[in-house]
């Protein structure tokens, strides 16, 4: 019997990884030619008219944008996806910015920013998120969500299928800020906020985003990320991390990109360069009790873990250069 449940399991998560990489490539065949094509087309003529339509647009606005990019286990990009603290933590990043303009509506683990309960059987999804706080009994499905996730993130990795992931993650957070009043040349910053499997989206995105001519930087909260492309064009780049985050460890330990010794790959070399610099901001785990955003645990300083965090990302931000049009 025993014998049995294991097979079903480990079938089922095979089902479940062969079947990840479905999503983003039928986004590619119905629309991503279309959106590669504008994105390939757009030259700096294009964003030096963008620059001069948007007049004084840009300059009432906001200096800055903020996408937040949960962590696996997320079941959608909306106000009432992300958990209450996620809320606390976006609201407090834009009460201590000045004109900033943040946001957490992006679901990062689907090209097409739909969220699990907006899917079919999506009831089940939403029971699955409420499943870990259950004090009785033991449910399986948020860790369902959480492998889902995690099988999404590994097709982002992926060679094969990162750019088009990476195109369709691009253009829905290139939505969101536009949406929230970005104006294209206005040269204001977008900054992507990446919580664990979150960060290598982010860079997944960014490398696109960058290519038109928006400026991109990345924080990344606990992330788990590969050595990538996009370090060659980001402007800026911060890895915060917790000395007890041992999952954080994961990416470091398996892409030889962030080997020391490969002193020429494109995460060292933007390293060399000061664009990316790693910061260890106290004993925070990765994620449950004591993790990044915890408002029970209290360092020496009296501070708690979220607040600490709040003013780690707070400090990155407060030096985000100010909008600079392309000049005519």
């Amino acid at each position: 019997m025993l014998g049995l449940i294991i097979v079903t399991l480990l079938g089922g998560l095979l089902v479940l990884a062969l079947l990840s990489p479905l999503e983003s490539l039928r986004w590619w065949s119905r629309d991503g030619h279309e959106v590669s094509t504008l994105l390939s087309g757009m030259t700096s003529q294009d964003l030096i008219a963008a620059g001069q339509r948007a007049g004084h647009a840009a300059a009432d606005g906001p200096q800055q944008y903020v996408v937040y990019l949960s962590g696996v286990g997320a079941i959608g990009g909306s106000a009432e996806s992300n958990s209450k603290t996620e809320r606390h933590f976006l609201n407090a990043l834009e009460s201590r910015l000045d004109r900033a303009s943040v946001t957490g509506d992006v679901f990062p683990y689907s090209v097409q920013n739909l969220g699990l309960p907006q899917r079919r059987g999506g009831g089940i999804w939403e029971r699955a998120s409420r499943g870990s706080g259950r004090k009785k009994g033991i449910s399986l499905l948020p860790w369902i969500i959480n492998l889902r996730n995690v099988f999404q993130v590994l097709v982002a990795a992926d060679p094969r299928y990162g750019p088009t992931y990476g195109l369709g993650l691009a253009q829905v957070i290139w939505k969101s800020a536009r949406a929230r009043g970005y104006v294209l040349g206005s040269g204001a910053t977008i900054t992507i906020l990446g919580y664990s499997g979150g960060a290598q989206m982010a860079l997944n995105a960014a490398w696109f985003l960058e290519g038109v001519g928006i400026p991109m930087q990345i924080v990344s909260m606990g992330g788990v990320f590969e050595n990538h492309s996009s370090f060659e064009r980001i402007r800026r780049f911060i890895h915060l991390y917790g000395e007890k985050d041992s999952l954080m460890f994961i990416g470091r330990t398996f892409s030889p990109g962030r080997w020391k010794r490969s002193v020429n790959s494109e995460y060292n070399q933007a390293k060399s360069e000061g664009r990316v610099v790693e910061m260890c901001i106290g004993p925070m785990s990765h994620d449950a009790k004591k993790w990044y955003l915890d408002h029970k645990t209290f360092a020496a300083d009296g501070r708690s873990y979220f607040d600490i965090t709040v003013d780690a990302v707070v400090e990155f931000l407060q030096e985000t250069p100010p909008p600079t049009a392309i000049p005519s």
